[in-house]
């Protein structure tokens, strides 16, 4: 663990922009000692920002609260307050729902005067962003976008349209490389040949005006990726769509214009990172929009459910055909109770003499000879 005057140094000799006081994570395994973690995080806040004055540090300090409720979060922060924070952030919210991060900023804000900024540590959820500004947040990050860079195959590289798959030209030094090598699987000198064909193919295609790759240069991008990472659902499709869309040529930011197709490359940490980089750019290009209202749509998440149909919109046609099937169904149901009633007759009912019959006169004769005439199908003949 590290010491207040340990962070101290540390931001000022990087020459940091903000630092962050040491905080406490307040979870489920820490139940049984979240008010000592609560209390040593304020402790520690009280330490951070009296030695930064003390010592008159150029960046700005940033208070960081934790909490397991809102009530907590809002006694907190009123005490960071009180110590003269400008800014505080709350964090221990990664996997509180939005609702509950919306509950405990509002607390929070009671207590907290407008000209104190509020962050939220790992929360930049897109869909939610515009609600965490209208509730009084004024910044908040996450790490997803630029670890995406280099976890998993599909979402390594970020654009406005949404994401793309990095091309994996992996190093011969690297651990599954060598063990392949030792394992005799394929020897040193054909897999440095494979690797340095594939770098040599991408950076030509990068620099020719080809619409799309050749056959030659997939076969061989995906005959490494599979001898190296084995086999995987649409390698090939994913490594055309990269290389058919050439993304990194209509990216603005400085990595892009300074590498080119080589921060599409999943290669080397560094390599990687910087792509974690620009994903980041872009994410932050992608708020920025969110918030100014001029994104509807955001690219890398699913598009939102159609509209339910409104009822109320329903034609006039429609309308009367169901209020006739309505009244249809319930004159059916009307006859089908009554007969079923009148078969099933109490005790009492089989006790009391039964109603004679009305005896039928040549009136009644005439109209079940008409009824007959008119609703009696015809008789097929020979």
């Amino acid at each position: 663990p590290f010491t207040t005057e340990e962070l101290l140094d540390y931001y000022t000799r990087l020459d940091f922009d903000y630092g962050v006081s040491i905080d406490h994570l307040i979870v489920a395994q820490t139940e049984e000692k979240k008010r000592f973690r609560y209390e040593l995080t304020i402790q520690n806040a009280a330490e951070f920002i009296s030695e930064h004055k003390k010592q008159k540090l150029p960046w700005t300090p940033i208070g960081a609260v934790q909490g397991w409720d809102p009530a907590s979060y809002r006694d907190a922060a009123k005490q960071y307050v009180d110590m003269g924070y400008d800014y505080i952030a709350l964090g221990g919210l990664v996997r509180t729902t939005t609702k509950g991060v919306l509950e405990i900023l509002s607390e929070v804000r009671t207590v907290v005067p407008d000209d104190v900024k509020v962050h939220l540590f790992g929360v930049a959820r897109p869909q939610a962003l515009t609600r965490f500004s209208d509730d009084g947040a004024n910044s908040v990050d996450s790490a997803s976008v630029l670890r995406k860079a280099w976890l998993g195959s599909n979402l390594n590289y970020l654009t406005q349209e949404g994401w793309f798959s990095a091309i994996r030209v992996p190093q011969v030094t690297s651990f599954r490389a060598k063990r392949l090598v030792k394992d005799g699987v394929i020897s040193l000198d054909k897999l440095q040949t494979l690797e340095r064909g594939c770098l040599r193919g991408l950076r030509d295609y990068a620099a020719s005006n080809d619409d799309t790759p050749s056959e030659a240069l997939l076969d061989l991008l995906v005959e490494y990726d599979t001898l190296i990472a084995g086999e995987r659902a649409k390698t090939r499709q994913k490594i055309e769509r990269t290389l058919i869309h050439r993304p990194w040529q209509s990216c603005p930011c400085a990595i892009c214009k300074d590498a080119g197709i080589e921060v599409a490359i999943f290669r080397g940490n560094n390599r990687n990172r910087r792509r974690g980089f620009h994903n980041t750019y872009v994410f932050h290009q992608i708020m920025q929009q969110v918030l100014n209202g001029e994104l509807e749509e955001i690219p890398f998440l699913p598009p939102p459910p159609p509209p339910k149909e409104d009822t109320a919109n329903t034609s006039e046609n429609t309308k009367k055909a169901e209020k006739k099937k309505t009244k249809k169904v319930s004159k059916r149901a009307t006859q089908k109770a009554t007969k079923s009633t009148s078969k099933k007759k109490t005790k009492k009912d089989k006790d009391l003499p039964s109603k004679p019959k009305k005896k039928k006169t040549k009136k009644d004769d005439a109209v079940e000879l008409v009824q007959m005439a008119l609703f009696t199908p015809p008789q097929d003949t020979d």
